[in-house]
């Protein structure tokens, strides 16, 4: 499959499009196991390994999408515009050290 995402994938096709779809609806890694497993191809069952790497695989898509966004539109927000951030974790951190 020229010019997609599955391009130059190793595993079958099924299988890497199952695994794309349960990182969409944030599967454990567990579940998606479980789900990319059922599909009857060559009655293999899909290792933590491969789920790993077709989660990072994603993430980079997902980021290389958000930068190409970022280069063509600029920064979100701005002078007049409000930016409402729905979760956020602020944590500090404790030093043991003496000040």
């Amino acid at each position: 499959m020229e010019n997609t995402i599955f391009e130059n994938v190793h595993i079958e096709f099924q299988r890497a499009l199952f695994l794309a779809y349960c990182f969409v609806k944030k599967m454990t890694y567990e579940e998606t196991i479980i789900q990319t497993s059922v599909i009857k191809i060559c009655n293999v069952v899909t290792s933590t390994a491969t789920v790993t790497d077709w989660f990072t695989y994603c993430r980079e898509i997902c980021m290389e999408a958000l930068y190409r966004e970022y280069e063509e539109k600029g920064k979100i927000g701005g002078p007049g515009k409000i930016v409402e951030i729905d979760e956020s974790k602020v944590s500090a951190f404790k030093c043991n050290c003496s000040q």
